[in-house]
C-alpha cells in the first residue's frame, strides 16, 4: 500500500516536471508518512548512514587521487612501472602519452 503512495506521488511530481531529487525526496516522505514512522527518525537515520566506512572511503579515494594528481607523483609512477613493463606484450603505454 505504501508503495503505491510513493510511486503514484512520484509520477504525479514528475508529471509537475519537478527536479528528480526533490521528487524523490518529497515521495519517500509521503511514503513515510503513510506509514506511520516519526519523523523524529529521518535524522538518525541519515547519521547513521553518513558513518558508513566504505561509503566514506569513496570520497577519500577520490581526494587522495586528485592529491597525486595535483603533486605530479602519478607522473613518477607511471615512469617507474614504465621501465618494467614497457617490452612486456600489454604493458604501459609510452611514456609519451601520459606527459601534457
Amino acid at each position: 500500500m505504501v508503495s503505491i503512495y510513493i510511486l503514484g506521488s512520484f509520477i504525479f511530481f514528475m508529471l509537475l516536471k519537478m527536479p528528480i531529487s526533490l521528487a524523490m525526496a518529497i515521495s519517500s516522505l509521503i511514503g513515510l508518512l503513510v506509514a506511520g514512522v516519526p519523523l523524529t527518525t529521518i535524522p538518525q537515520w541519515m547519521a547513521h548512514g553518513v558513518h558508513s566506512y566504505p561509503l566514506m572511503a569513496i570520497p577519500f579515494f577520490i581526494f587522495a587521487g586528485g592529491l597525486l594528481n595535483a603533486t605530479g607523483l602519478t607522473t613518477r609512477i607511471f615512469s617507474f612501472a614504465n621501465v618494467f613493463v614497457s617490452r612486456l606484450p600489454g604493458g604501459l603505454l609510452r611514456l609519451r602519452s601520459f606527459r601534457r
